[in-house]
């Protein structure tokens, strides 16, 4: 419950005499949690955000507030991408051999008629949307695991391209209708 508990539209659940809400705002895609330790054999990781950094120039009072709040859901992501590519730079200097990572991460890019209200957005209209624009995504990324040269190091930061996301989030469910090929998963 207190997952769900997105403020200010849902009020903290108390749990244990303990306030509780959506962690999104400090944390919302916690991918440093899988890095805890140094792994100990090769990793794959596939990162799933909801809220990108990229995005077009708002336009608009409601484009403001979306993209104010992807900034403030997605910033964390970025520092904790940016740590991780600084720490397994200095493991491979210590330990050149030592097991790599491939983080494949993928941002959803809102579709231009998206609002501000978007992460309240549960229609079924918006989740078939979503869950196309995510099959697509997910096919780009699992491409780029196949198609993109190894890195020299031991991390290997792969993101799908934002301009191929936000089509994919424009086309929505349709989209499947129009180019069925777009859906499949190599």
């Amino acid at each position: 419950m207190a997952s769900a508990a997105i403020m200010p539209a849902f009020p903290p659940v108390e749990i244990d005499g303990r306030l509780l809400c959506d962690p999104g705002y400090t944390n919302n895609l916690p991918i440093n949690y899988p890095f805890a330790e140094p792994p100990r054999k090769d990793l794959v990781c596939i990162a799933v955000d909801l809220f990108s950094l990229r995005s077009l120039r708002p336009k608009s009072l409601d484009a403001v507030l979306e993209r104010t709040q992807d900034l403030v859901f997605c910033s964390a992501t970025r520092r904790s991408i940016t740590a991780l590519q600084r720490e397994f730079e200095l493991l491979t200097k210590l330990e050149p051999q030592g097991p790599s990572v491939k983080l494949v991460h993928l941002a959803y890019q809102a579709a231009r008629h998206e609002l501000a209200s978007k992460t309240l957005d549960f229609s079924p209209s918006s989740i078939r949307d979503r869950w196309a624009a995510g099959r697509r995504d997910m096919a780009e990324g699992l491409a780029l695991l196949h198609t993109s040269p190894a890195s020299e190091g031991r991390f290997d930061y792969l993101s799908v391209d934002p301009e191929v996301a936000g089509k994919s989030a424009e086309a929505g469910a349709e989209g499947e209708k129009m180019a069925p090929a777009l859906n499949k998963v190599a």
